[in-house]
């Protein structure tokens, strides 16, 4: 995506030093996320309080009254919630951002379906 390189850069360094183990998964922080989308915590909460059902236990999970982690699904579920232009831009970075590794590991999304693995 042309002119979108500070962007992906952004998101890179944000999931190089937020990610964190929880409850055996890879996740990242509601707030961390709300810095990337671009909104105010607040506003990502109330989407996510009136979005729940989209958000099942391996999408995301309730840390603290209201603090939530969010696994690569859930993260990529949240993005394509928001309306704003930059959050747009930003979820369509991070389809591109987790296609790319799963590329870099010689396989595509494709190939899942295909042979019905679920995991890598």
């Amino acid at each position: 995506m042309e002119g979108d390189i500070s962007l992906f850069l952004a998101i890179e360094k944000m999931m190089q030093e937020s990610l964190f183990m929880h409850q055996g998964k890879l996740v990242v922080k509601d707030v961390d996320l709300a810095a990337i989308y671009d909104v105010k915590i607040t506003n990502l909460r109330t989407k996510i309080s009136k979005s729940r059902s989209r958000f099942p236990a391996d999408f995301m999970t309730e840390i603290g009254k209201g603090e939530y982690v969010f696994t690569e699904p859930g993260n990529l579920m949240l993005g394509g919630l928001l309306r704003s232009e930059r959050a747009r831009r930003a979820h369509m970075q991070f389809i591109e951002y987790f296609v790319h590794l799963l590329h870099e590991s010689g396989m595509s999304v494709f190939d899942l379906i295909k042979t019905g693995k679920n995991e890598l």
